[in-house]
């Protein structure tokens, strides 16, 4: 890695070391990684090369903040990955058949397992946080196999249903196309007559594709697979992004949040809103003034 990356997250752990923050270095993209591919292994997960570099990359990062102790910096091994190889067939991301008997085998558990042990070598204390599969769904939690360490946790994000969350998104396609305001709570089963004429966008959508209600009921159903790794595993467990658009309707980003907050605090799990500023998600606009209905 060329040092004058390393200079910005240098320069950025400062600021985090003058507010007396803790900070989480989260790996967004690298060499071979491509998002969302669940219908064959990336190339990250396939070629030894792709996967030394990975290694190496949080090599150096252990070397670099070693000796980093007056605040925490912690280490997102890779966000939101795809691994096609695991339990869930791609058609069955609501996860009603699956197959855990070969969990060990699954390629991101083994990279993932390569590279702590590699950090591991250099730093003993280092928190290491480790993300499901499926880009982060709280569904692929009971994919993930458990490392016997004490400072490693786990992650996963949430953002359902993106009917609501990611309404009228200039980025996504189908949002953009389905192009209607949604409430919480609401009926969403226009959602689901959309995603019933385009398949494509049913596959992706696949763990709410029939949900017709937006509403704690389901947020609370989809959760129980946090709650159930918690009790399974008995490990810690962090809800890395949640979040909705900014343009959402005030009353209803507001009540989204409060309940999905409040479920978080029952069963213990810690969380951070997508996103501080700009980016669709933003409390903050890039000068620093109020954009998002959730203020």
């Amino acid at each position: 890695m060329d040092d004058r990356a390393l200079q910005y997250v240098r320069r950025c752990i400062d600021w985090c070391r003058s507010c007396q923050l803790n900070i989480v270095l989260d790996l967004h993209d690298i060499y071979g990684n491509v998002y969302g591919a669940m219908e064959e292994p990336m190339p990250l997960l396939t070629e030894e090369v792709l996967q030394n570099r990975f290694v190496r990359v949080w090599e150096l990062m252990a070397r670099e903040f070693q000796n980093v102790t007056d605040i925490k910096v912690m280490f997102e091994l890779l966000n939101e990955v795809s691994d096609a190889s695991g339990a869930y067939p791609f058609t069955d991301v609501a996860g009603r058949q699956y197959d855990l008997s070969h969990a060990g085998d699954f390629l991101w558990n083994q990279l993932y397992r390569k590279c702590i042990a590699r950090i591991r070598s250099i730093d003993a204390d280092r928190w290491i946080l480790v993300g499901s599969n499926g880009q982060n769904s709280v569904v692929y939690l009971k994919e993930l196999d458990i490392v016997d360490d004490p400072h490693v946790f786990y992650n996963f994000h949430y953002y359902d249903p993106q009917v609501f969350t990611h309404q009228r998104a200039g980025f996504s396609e189908e949002m953009s196309e389905f192009d209607r305001e949604v409430h919480y709570p609401d009926d969403i089963s226009g959602f689901v007559t959309y995603l019933n004429a385009h398949p494509d966008w049913k596959r992706k959508h696949a763990l709410v594709a029939e949900e017709t209600s937006n509403d704690r009921d389901l947020m609370e159903r989809l959760l129980q697979h946090a709650a159930d790794f918690i009790r399974e595993t008995g490990r810690e467990l962090y809800c890395g992004e949640f979040g909705v658009m900014a343009h959402a309707p005030a009353e209803a980003a507001k009540g989204w949040v409060k309940d999905l907050t409040a479920i978080f605090d029952r069963n213990h799990i810690g969380c951070a809103l997508w996103n501080y500023k700009y980016l669709d998600f933003g409390l903050l606009d890039l000068d620093g003034a109020p954009c998002s209905s959730l203020i």
